[in-house]
């Protein structure tokens, strides 16, 4: 009688640490049910943020390149002692052959630090007084063609849109690629299509 009673006792002990044993792995269960909840809320949390951010930043951009809509950037212009902003005045009027005075210009200077004896002179960013000298001078470059000068001339884009320009100019050549009102385009089959900047991500 003793012998069945110890057998029946190890019995019902045994079930109890299996019992014991799947209440523990239910209550793991459990633990790792709510820290898979949190962090998918976590992981939604930090999704919505960064949606925020790219939102943030897009508008930011967007008001920047609109700081810029008077500016140009000429490429090409030696560094020396001259007056630089009768040096544009006076490129624009007789090689783009746009009419031109100091009048139109808001301000003109040099973009960098200045490095001497490195044969390469610095950028100048040009602030006309208001948008539509801007563009007439802009849509005359196509004169530096014929006109047989080294002077290029850029709009003056933001950062992350100069990048954009560049990697478009990389995937579909260097001729098939280009701004204009701070958007890029890209010649794609023999069409003119928008740029998308998420493309040079």
């Amino acid at each position: 009688m003793d012998s069945k009673l110890l057998r029946m006792e190890k019995k019902i002990n045994e079930k109890n640490e299996k019992l014991n044993k799947l209440d523990k792995l239910e209550e793991m269960n459990n633990q790792l049910v709510s820290f898979a909840q949190s962090f998918n809320s976590l992981n939604t949390s930090v999704e919505q943020n960064k949606k925020s951010i790219e939102e943030v930043n897009k508008k930011l951009d967007l008001s920047s390149q609109y700081a810029k809509r008077n500016s140009l950037r000429f490429y090409g212009f030696d560094e020396n002692d001259d007056d630089i902003v009768q040096v544009v005045v006076d490129f624009i009027s007789n090689i783009l052959k746009v009419p031109c005075t100091i009048q139109d210009i808001d301000c003109a200077f040099r973009i960098g630090k200045s490095v001497k004896n490195d044969g390469k002179p610095r950028s100048v960013l040009i602030n006309f007084v208001n948008n539509w000298k801007r563009s007439q001078v802009f849509a005359a470059k196509k004169n530096l063609k014929k006109s047989g000068t080294n002077i290029v001339i850029f709009e003056d884009l933001t950062k992350g849109r100069y990048e954009a320009l560049l990697a478009a100019k990389e995937k579909y050549g260097r001729d098939k690629a280009w701004s204009a009102g701070g958007k890029i385009f890209v010649l794609h089959d023999g069409r003119k299509c928008l740029y998308n900047f998420d493309e040079s991500a």
